[in-house]
Order: structure tokens, then sequence, then C-alpha cells
């Protein structure tokens, strides 16, 4: 694999409640289902991770999937702490799902008055706007760093350059907290599939 990893198990590695067989995304279905629907997914960078992967489930189906109107990547919806980001709440009234996530690196870093004051801000603005929407809030994701974590001597076994890689002495990223794909982070997508479309007919 590009960064030195030398089994593949993760490409097959899934998150599934207990006691509970779910179905994994049906993107043909997703897609008819979803159509003429508007989906936002706000949040940090682990919410792009899930864009990225939801768009790569879909894209079995449709090939001409892009993050935007231009068929480019951007960051334009950030979750700003002391006021709500117009470039999500102006679109509010025109979506039909909104997934956010914004806990992870205010909790890792023990912003925890900071991240009361995002969520304070973000549900009141939800629940008194005259558009009700389905949200969704996904809470955190664990991080896969072994022999520690982010901020006492964790690492990442294999974020590292292949033996036989040419320059052996590049920089890697220590990232354990974004998820290849495919691989586990892709339930979400699973998750959703069944809390939205599965069963329901309209």
């Amino acid at each position: 694999m590009k960064s030195g990893r030398p089994d593949t198990g993760f490409l097959y590695w899934r998150w599934n409640p207990r006691h509970c067989d779910l179905p994994q995304l049906n993107p043909e279905r997703f897609l008819d289902k979803m159509r003429n629907r508007t989906w936002a997914l706000i949040g940090d960078s682990i919410s792009r991770n899930h864009v990225q992967s939801l768009l790569c489930v879909l894209s079995k189906a449709e090939t001409a999937i892009f993050e935007d109107n231009e068929g480019v990547s951007t960051h334009e919806a950030e979750l700003q702490i002391d006021k709500l980001d117009t470039k999500w709440t102006e679109q509010y009234q025109g979506l039909d799902y909104i997934v956010f996530s914004i806990n992870h690196w205010f909790l890792k870093f023990g912003f925890v008055f900071a991240y009361r004051k995002v969520l304070r801000d973000v549900f009141n603005f939800i629940v008194t706007s005259n558009h009700k929407g389905m949200i969704f809030y996904r809470t955190s994701t664990p991080h896969h760093f072994e022999n520690g974590g982010w901020l006492d001597g964790g690492n990442c076994p294999y974020q590292r350059f292949h033996p036989f890689a040419e320059d052996k002495n590049a920089k890697i990223v220590n990232d354990c907290l974004h998820w290849c794909l495919l691989g586990p982070i892709d339930s979400w997508n699973d998750l959703l599939m069944e809390m939205v479309v599965n069963g329901k007919d309209d």
C-alpha cells in the first residue's frame, strides 16, 4: 500500500452495532430515494472524512458525484466558536438532511466551555427555525493510536513509507484520527441508510 501498510484486512473492517445486523448502504436505492433532496455534512475534518466515504460508496452507482456544483472540493462551511457561519445558516432553509459533528477537536484539547457554546448556538438556531429538516448529531469517533494518544507519545504503526520507498527519511504525519477508505468509517453511511431510507416508501 502507498504508505507502507503491509496488510489489506482494514479494507473489510466494519463498525456494527451489537446484536444488530446492519445492512450495507445500497447506493442505487439511496440515490433514488434522495432524488431532489439536499444534504449537508457540517463539522471538522472528521466530517470531511465522512463525506469522502459517502461519495466513494455512492460512486459505485453514479460516477458524476462531486462535493459541490463545480466538481471541486472546498472547506467553505466551518463551525466557528463566536458566531454561526452564514455559509450554512443561509442555506439551512433549503436543506432536507443535516449531519453535524463538531466535538472531536474541542474535546481533544479540553475546550469544554467553547464546545458547549457552539452546541448551544447551533441547537438554538435549529429549534427556533421554522424549517424542520431531519437533523443528525454524530458524536466522537475513537482514534486508533497505539502506545498512547495524540499528545502523549501515541503512534500509527502503519503510518510510514514502504521499506522500499525512495525517500525513507520523508516526514509522515502521525494521523490516527482519520480513517482509511474503504474502511470502518463507511458504517456511518450504513446507519444513515437504515435511519433515512430503509422502511420508507416516500
